[in-house]
């Protein structure tokens, strides 16, 4: 037993003595920041580029062989010559923002270090762009818009579809709408009290499309005609296209003629659900939906009622306030996230003395995601 015993101290001493160099011979690449959170950068073509600085802590030099991002969107340049013990050096990552709402990516360095494989991430969150000029792009008279045509989409023959359409007024004079337009008995166009879209800045029309007065399907391309108040009265055509379909699941709505007149107030909202997408728990989203008036009589919103994860924006101003006949508001609404992550909703109750439909439901949808 003692004979075992001494041959193991030989040995172990045999090792130490033979390889005094061997755990520090591991050569390492050490990033100050694996990680990276880049924060809020504004959505546009403008690449944002970032550096990674690494250290060489190891004993040997070491050779980066390649960097393979987890997409096509990232620009990788890293030192093609050895990197020297205790040289630092840096892997530059560039990435092209071309799309609002959170985003995370990731890259794999290879090296013959050790280890041989180590992930970077670089993540932020993109912000749609809120420069007018660079997103109403599309000419029509003295207004610029978002499209060229204004979309409704696919839209089915069960009730009046409203799609609120923004245009940018570049210049320096405000540019006013008269009550006149030449339109299809099945669209209607609402505009602000004001009936003016002020100098440099973004103002909007609130159409409504009643597929049921329309009473066709398929795929239609319409125009609704504008006039301006300026000396020459100028006109202003704007396209629209619909892709009409027949709603299947219960039985197609009656048939209303054009000439049908009912005087009485008629609530309609844009929409009655959206989806705000991937957002922060500390983050700060407001979002906006419209009301707006189709019937003959003053339409009073009574009240306006939030649950926890909403807020409406000057709510007390909206207590028994008076919307005309074809006239529309805008709702401008917070939305109060709490810290958990995962899927939260919120919901905006309006009440109004619309006999037919006097509340109406908007939900809030968000996923919130960790930083």
């Amino acid at each position: 037993m003692r004979h075992f015993i001494r041959n193991c101290i030989f040995l172990i001493l045999f090792y130490i003595l033979h390889f005094p160099t061997h755990t520090q011979a591991q050569t390492t690449l050490l990033f100050e920041n694996p990680t990276y959170n880049i924060g809020n950068v504004i959505k546009s073509e403008k690449a944002i580029t970032h550096s990674f600085t690494f250290k060489n802590i190891g004993t040997k030099p070491i050779h980066i062989l390649s960097v393979v991002p987890d997409c096509s969107c990232l620009t990788i340049s890293y030192p093609q010559t050895p990197i020297q013990p205790n040289e630092t050096g840096t892997i530059t990552v560039s990435y092209l923002p071309y799309r609002a709402g959170a985003f995370e990516k990731g890259f794999v360095v290879n090296s013959d270090g050790n280890p041989r494989t180590q992930t970077l991430t670089l993540k932020g969150f993109i912000s749609p762009n809120t420069n007018p000029a660079n997103i109403f792009t599309h000419k029509n008279g003295r207004l610029y818009f978002r499209y060229k045509n204004l979309n409704f989409g696919s839209i089915t023959n069960q009730s009046t579809v409203a799609r609120k359409f923004e245009m940018y007024n570049p210049s320096n004079e405000d540019i006013y709408f008269t009550d006149r337009v030449i339109k299809p008995s099945h669209i209607n166009v609402y505009f602000d009290s004001s009936h003016i879209i002020p100098a440099g800045k973004v103002g909007a029309i609130v159409l409504t499309y009643n597929p049921i007065v329309k009473n066709e399907v398929g795929f239609f391309q319409e125009e609704i005609i504008m006039f301006t108040a300026d000396r020459d009265s100028v006109r202003m055509t704007i396209a629209i296209e619909v892709q009409g379909e027949q709603y299947t699941s219960t039985p197609a709505p009656m048939y209303v003629s054009p000439t049908t007149t009912v005087r009485k107030p008629t609530l309609r909202v844009s929409e009655i659900r959206q989806n705000l997408g991937n957002i922060y728990p500390d983050m700060i989203v407001i979002t906006e939906f419209v009301i707006y008036n189709e019937g003959s009589l003053d339409l009073k919103i009574e009240k306006l009622e939030t649950d926890e994860f909403c807020e409406v924006q000057d709510i007390n101003n909206w207590q028994n306030m008076i919307i005309p006949p074809h006239q529309f508001r805008i709702i401008k609404v917070r939305f109060k996230q709490g810290k958990e992550i995962g899927k939260q909703q919120g919901k905006v109750t309006v009440y109004s003395n619309d006999i037919a439909t006097p509340s109406q439901n908007i939900e809030f949808q968000a996923n919130v995601i960790e930083y």
